[in-house]
């Protein structure tokens, strides 16, 4: 029972003090978009690419294709950037940060939008940094994906 209170009282501690120091970030100091052109594919093809890239991105069960309109060429999806929901006991402890993925496509052009869904605590410039990574890279792997496709290939 003591080592139970100690842990609370130690998570609540560090929560608390680590709160004072952070900074709240808008989420759209994060997003970032891209316009991907002269790909030479239709939009039904580039349409099911961006369905697949997204298949293959989103790796746990907490990232998910949310929407999918393939006359409007518009593919939609919520991201799980980074963090973890932990559940102990009486304590709760939710870290994860969740990205809006956006995808357009048009004959031989394909647009992502990526943008977290909440503003971000950050805690050291650092964070801040890793975040635009993370989100920097999901779009040039997009790019890779879309770019590498060849119109003729089987």
């Amino acid at each position: 029972m003591k080592r139970l209170l100690f842990i609370f009282i130690t998570s609540f501690t560090i929560i608390n003090c680590g709160s004072l120091v952070a900074t709240k970030v808008p989420a759209e100091e994060f997003s970032q978009e891209k316009i991907i052109e002269n790909l030479n594919l239709k939009k039904d093809k580039l349409y099911v690419i961006s369905n697949d890239w997204m298949v293959d991105t989103f790796n746990d069960a907490e990232s998910v294709i949310q929407f999918t309109d393939k006359e409007e060429g518009i593919v939609i999806g919520k991201y799980l950037l980074q963090g973890e929901l932990i559940i102990a006991d009486i304590i709760t402890n939710d870290t994860r940060i969740f990205a809006k993925i956006k995808i357009e496509v048009k004959d031989n052009k394909a647009k992502i939008n990526i943008t977290p869904t909440t503003a971000i605590n950050i805690f050291k410039e650092q964070h801040k940094l890793t975040i635009k990574d993370k989100i920097n890279n999901l779009i040039i792997s997009f790019e890779n994906k879309i770019s590498s496709i060849n119109s003729n290939s089987w």
